[in-house]
């Protein structure tokens, strides 16, 4: 008898025929292999039989790959895994709900996502992201077990590495997919370093990607001027949120957790509640004198504070509508119109605004409108800031 986790045990692994590894073998008769499987915790049992080896037609193909077959069981059914129930079982003493050291890759990847706290957005894009990470590591054998099985807290850099460059290579990434999948991994291998199942956040110790990063697109006079035509005569709603948000500084997912309540218009503020590093921030932004009449025009006639400010049909409502609506709404009115030929997309215009803000009352004054931590990142949104720079520097009159 051979012991496996979860006090299952398997009897010696047979092959028919006998002397399958003899000279005088007969590769003309079915190969296959046998042993009985004992289930502990249900007290079943079943004969397992195995075949993979006899499309080949040579006697040594098919006893290398016998023996290969029954190595690769063995790392299965050592690793955990139950040919009755197909699948990979827990040691019985851990709690199925917490990943621990010994919990199978994939599995933790899975329970660390459940308690991971993300903005929806950014969960939506990991578990996409876990999609196709577990499916590489199911595939992906490290010593004749597949990734999938291996216990996380023994989980190497070489295996991440094989997991990126397969998907690299299937699925044709570009250096900033890469970077997107690492950074978004980096977030579950946190999650589960700080229930103490890894030891180092592994993803992160992998190298980023070189990217050369392209100055934003955003729209010029003309495009702004064309979909001011357009959409005031076509989507009016749209247009008033469109003014709100361009002069807001905030994002379209902070605007979906604003309510009625929030926006003080005689003082012409609009407070955002944002999340930054796990806590949840108040912070009031200014309404502007330009911006001021489409507030009104927008929030005119609603006075339950309880409603939130963008609901179906972008009028007040008792629910928020999804971020991504905003975003389908600019593609189906702005970016799919051959005639309007715009590329840009909505959240440009948070870019535009805050370097048009940056460009007349200073860098300063465009981080406090969008709650920067610092310039630095206001300088990636304020994308004429450097060029700016670079004249004033050139008026500098400073003789020998």
């Amino acid at each position: 008898m051979i012991k496996l986790p979860n006090n299952c045990r398997i009897g010696n692994i047979s092959v028919f025929p006998k002397n399958w590894d003899k000279p005088k073998a007969d590769i003309k008769l079915e190969w296959r292999i046998n042993y009985r499987f004992f289930d502990y915790a249900s007290g079943n049992k079943k004969q397992i039989k195995k075949m993979g080896m006899n499309d080949l037609h040579t006697l040594k193909e098919r006893q290398a790959a016998t023996q290969s077959l029954i190595e690769d069981e063995l790392a299965l059914l050592k690793a955990g895994y139950n040919p009755i129930l197909n699948k990979q079982v827990l040691p019985i003493e851990e709690n199925p709900n917490v990943p621990t050291e010994r919990t199978p890759f994939c599995h933790a990847l899975d329970l660390a996502f459940q308690s991971l706290d993300r903005e929806k957005g950014t969960k939506k894009d990991i578990n996409s992201v876990l999609k196709y990470v577990k499916e590489a590591a199911g595939k992906i054998k490290i010593d004749r077990v597949p990734i999938s099985l291996i216990q996380v807290s023994k989980i190497k850099k070489r295996d991440i590495r094989a997991i990126f460059d397969y998907l690299a290579k299937k699925r044709g990434w570009s250096n900033n997919t890469y970077n997107f999948y690492r950074s978004h991994l980096m977030m579950i291998f946190k999650e589960l370093s700080e229930l103490d199942a890894v030891e180092s956040n592994i993803p992160r110790e992998l190298s980023k990607k070189q990217v050369i990063k392209s100055k934003r697109l955003v729209l010029t006079d003309d495009q702004r001027h064309a979909v001011k035509e357009k959409i005031i005569n076509k989507n009016y709603r749209f247009w008033l949120f469109i003014n709100m948000f361009f002069h807001s500084g905030a994002r379209i997912t902070e605007f979906s957790r604003l309510k009625v309540s929030d926006v003080n218009l005689d003082m012409q503020t609009a407070v955002f509640f944002i999340k930054k590093r796990k806590q949840w921030v108040r912070e009031i932004k200014p309404i502007k004198d330009i911006a001021l009449p489409f507030w009104r025009e927008y929030l005119e006639g609603y006075q339950n504070g309880e409603l939130f400010v963008i609901s179906k049909n972008l009028y007040p409502g008792q629910t928020s509508i999804s971020p991504n609506q905003i975003t389908r709404r600019w593609r189906r009115w702005i970016k799919e119109d051959e005639e309007l030929n715009i590329c840009a997309d909505f959240y440009s215009l948070k870019h535009l605004n805050t370097d048009e803000v940056s460009a007349q009352i200073g860098l300063e004054k465009a981080q406090k409108l969008n709650s920067h931590t610092s310039t630095r990142t206001t300088r990636i949104y304020a994308i004429n800031e450097a060029a700016r720079e670079m004249e004033i520097i050139k008026r500098v009159g400073n003789e020998f």
